[in-house]
């Protein structure tokens, strides 16, 4: 309701006659589409946007629930075969009539195929030119796929989640070749910005200032929209559970873990875990009244802690430590519902786990033990919110067990970085601004014109936005 107030203070009459047909394509990279959870399409509710102009590419085989979820928004769904002689497979035997299966178009295929036998040939040779062929002709394909993906639905605003994406430059190569716009915004908080995590997007919707201007302030995006935390939507909703869940241990000091991905040859090491979970052992052992909370993000990785520390798994039958899991292999337990069962949530790293736990109303630290000096967020933060080793981590939780802590107005300044706003509405300012952007290209603005139009309206949007009651 509040986005549609605010679309009709700030947007004008369309002519009917002018709108050029500009669809929204959304990639669809979660596991499950579940509309209380995260998920990609969380900005469409309220924004005003007609459903039926927008298309999911779908990544996964989902379950009929979500199926079910994407038929209630009214969305069309897609799915794409790279394999052009797969394609008739696929409609063939499939038994989902909703979803349509799509490939490279006839014509496309012919327009490029001299071009790509070409640098395939060259490819051939056993030199550093052969090897840069190659990659010129997976490129110019991968480019030809998605451009004519793109025509043969519209698309001209392509919004993707992905944090790790090798497509990424032909995605965004092929929707500049016809106008469009290549959108996004991210899930996770990390420590440092890689090549692998850059955000290559012609618009990035970032939480805070922290991810303009120090983690993806390396690429030159048209436009930085400040929107806020994606999956605050969901707090109010998850609040009863994480009441019920608490209120299984009255009179006690609940504090959550929220561990991190983990192997040899990336940032966080196994060893980084067992050196916090052999803290909460010790604080286990010397305080009747403490509770822990563990939220893995994946159960391979907690089975191979237990292997390591089999008396955490005593604790765990003891009743001192309470695991929340989620239901499927690839899914996880809510951050924020087990973060507001807690009175304190610690996460490892830089961790997006726990600032979703501060943002939904506790107090979250973060065992930065990578120790990557270069975040502002983690240096603004040191020894208050971040911590760099055992002792200094081990110190705070004991100040807040025993009431002499840090408070959640005191943490505030520190996540401010991050997002700005914590209202739960980051969903309203996004849907709002792609709803903006599509106006734009359907009115016939070039590009650059419509991301440079709705950049300059926007701080009036959050000017009014702001000035409106909850």
């Amino acid at each position: 309701m509040v986005s549609s107030a605010l679309c009709k203070l700030l947007r004008k009459n369309i002519p009917q006659e002018n709108i050029i047909n500009v669809n929204i394509g959304a990639e669809l990279i979660t596991i499950r589409i579940r509309l209380n959870e995260n998920n990609d399409l969380y900005w469409l509710k309220d924004s005003s946007i007609n459903p039926k102009t927008v298309w999911g590419i779908e990544h996964n085989d989902y379950d009929q629930k979500s199926k079910d979820a994407l038929n209630t928004l009214g969305i069309r769904r897609c799915k794409i075969i790279k394999n052009p002689f797969r394609l008739f497979a696929f409609k063939k035997y499939s038994s989902d009539s909703t979803c349509r299966y799509l490939t490279i178009g006839v014509m496309d295929s012919l327009k490029i195929a001299c071009r790509i036998l070409r640098l395939t040939l060259s490819a051939l040779l056993w030199n550093e030119f052969g090897w840069i062929q190659s990659k010129k002709a997976t490129y110019v394909l991968g480019t030809s796929l998605w451009e004519s993906i793109y025509k043969q639905l519209n698309i001209r605003i392509f919004w993707s989640m992905h944090d790790i994406d090798p497509n990424k430059l032909v995605k965004a190569q092929a929707i500049e070749n016809l106008g469009g716009l290549y959108i996004g915004s991210h899930w996770s908080n990390h420590p440092m910005c890689r090549v692998d995590v850059q955000k290559c997007y012609d618009v990035l919707f970032a939480w805070g200032a922290h991810f303009e201007h120090d983690l993806y302030r390396g690429f030159p995006y048209m436009a930085v929209f400040q929107v806020g935390y994606p999956s605050d939507f969901y707090f109010e909703e998850k609040r009863a559970s994480a009441l019920k869940i608490s209120n299984k241990y009255p009179g006690k000091f609940i504090v959550s873990f929220q561990d991190n991905i983990m192997a040899c040859d990336l940032m966080y090491s196994k060893n980084m875990h067992l050196q916090i979970y052999k803290i909460f052992l010790s604080i286990i052992e010397n305080n009747p009244n403490f509770i822990l909370f563990l939220k893995p993000k994946y159960k391979w990785t907690f089975d191979k802690i237990l292997l390591e520390l089999p008396e955490l798994q005593q604790t765990i039958d003891k009743g001192r430590v309470e695991v929340f899991l989620g239901d499927t292999t690839w899914t996880k337990a809510v951050p924020a519902t087990v973060g507001m069962a807690s009175h304190l949530v610690i996460g490892l790293g830089i961790s997006s786990a726990a600032a979703e736990c501060f943002f939904a109303g506790t107090v979250a630290f973060h065992a930065d033990f990578t120790g990557f000096e270069r975040n502002t967020f983690a240096q603004e933060g040191l020894n208050k919110i971040v911590f760099r080793d055992v002792e200094s981590l081990e110190h705070a939780i004991y100040r807040q067990i025993e009431g002499e802590g840090v408070t959640v107005e005191e943490c505030k300044p520190y996540y401010e970085s991050l997002d700005s706003f914590q209202d739960g509405k980051a969903y309203i300012r996004t849907g709002y601004t792609i709803k903006r952007l599509q106006e734009k290209l359907q009115t016939g603005y070039s590009r650059e014109n419509a991301v440079k139009q709705v950049k300059d309206d926007y701080q009036q949007y959050l000017t009014t936005f702001l000035a409106l009651p909850n």
